[in-house]
């Protein structure tokens, strides 16, 4: 009864498909023809996200300079807008210290002309009254300049407000400016991070974080494309050791063949005498082979082509495939 004896694998895809593969034998040709594209993407890919990232990276530094002077910008306009309310509060205090001196000068002159009044009034307080008049005459003068002096501070005060109000707008200004490019540096710096900001012509498929995923899918296929190159490397270096083992028995064998010929030759002398012997052993031999020839026409060997392994059924004889040489043994069952 022939029975099928399992010779394990022979094949790299048989190797493959025992490591977990789960694709068909062309498929597994394909993916070995296209190794090493694979590794050439996954290179490729790599650089192109470190060129991304270092692109993101000075996108990213120049908004970092941005915020900083928009800081700057936005401090010296807080400065401004103070001393512009400073300058805005003495201009004020300057504004109503001249109108107390010019209501303390309208008072002088009011006493003035009472006193010269009095004077006209009484010819015996005439000198008293006119002197009277002409210290009044003088404190009216005297609180006149005071009053052209606080109108001249606090005109200059309201000069000096109206300057700080135009740069605390420039400054503004230009904080607004540079919150505007810092913010831009920022989106810009997004897209070629992450992309989807609509500022870039394919940004999506064209930043740091696309080209990090696609290295490390090309990574992960090299890796399995490694794994599988280090198993057929490994079985080229059994089938190796076998060819080695098979030159060997070759060598042995042409020397037991030299000197089978040299006996040949020695026994050449007595080869007529034992002819007819001979003769009767080789029918023998020959009837011998022929059974041996029918027995092995039971015996079937196959490749399953879905894990690559040598199947043999025989009633006949037992195969084994040595796992240490790769060698093909066999034994009558």
């Amino acid at each position: 009864m022939a029975t099928k004896q399992d010779l394990g694998l022979v094949t790299s895809y048989g190797y493959a498909v025992a490591g977990g593969y789960r694709g068909s034998e062309e498929q597994y040709k394909i993916y070995l023809a296209t190794l090493p594209q694979y590794t050439s993407n996954a290179q490729a890919s790599a650089e192109a996200a470190a060129a991304s990232a270092e692109t993101a990276r000075n996108q990213a530094n120049n908004a970092a300079t941005y915020y900083s002077n928009t800081v700057n910008v936005y401090n010296q306009t807080v400065t401004e807008a103070q001393k512009a309310k400073q300058s805005e509060d003495k201009a004020e205090e300057y504004a109503a210290d001249a109108a107390q001196s010019m209501a303390q000068a309208a008072q002088h002159k009011a006493d003035a002309n009472a006193s010269a009044i009095a004077a006209e009034n009484s010819a015996d307080s005439a000198h008293d009254a006119a002197q009277q008049a002409i210290q009044a005459q003088g404190k009216a003068e005297t609180a006149e300049h005071n009053a052209e002096v606080h109108e001249q501070n606090a005109t200059e005060s309201a000069r000096e407000a109206a300057e700080s109000e135009e740069n605390a707008e420039a400054y503004a200004n230009a904080s607004s400016d540079s919150a505007i490019a810092s913010n831009n540096s920022a989106v810009l710096s997004e897209s070629w991070a992450v992309g989807g900001t609509g500022t870039r012509p394919g940004e999506d498929t064209n930043n740091s974080r696309y080209w990090c995923d696609q290295s490390k899918r090309h990574a992960d296929d090299s890796a399995d494309s490694a794994d599988s190159s280090a198993l057929s490397a490994s079985n080229a270096a059994t089938s190796e050791t076998n060819a080695a083992v098979s030159e060997s028995n070759a060598s042995t064998s042409a020397t037991a063949a030299n000197t089978s010929r040299q006996l040949a030759e020695d026994a050449r002398d007595t080869a007529s005498s034992a002819s007819a012997d001979a003769v009767s052993a080789a029918q023998a031999a020959n009837d011998a082979l022929q059974e041996i020839r029918d027995i092995s026409a039971t015996a079937k060997f196959e490749v399953d082509f879905n894990n690559g392994r040598l199947v043999y059924s025989s009633a006949d004889y037992k195969f084994e495939i040595d796992q240490t040489t790769g060698q093909l043994q066999w034994e009558v069952a």
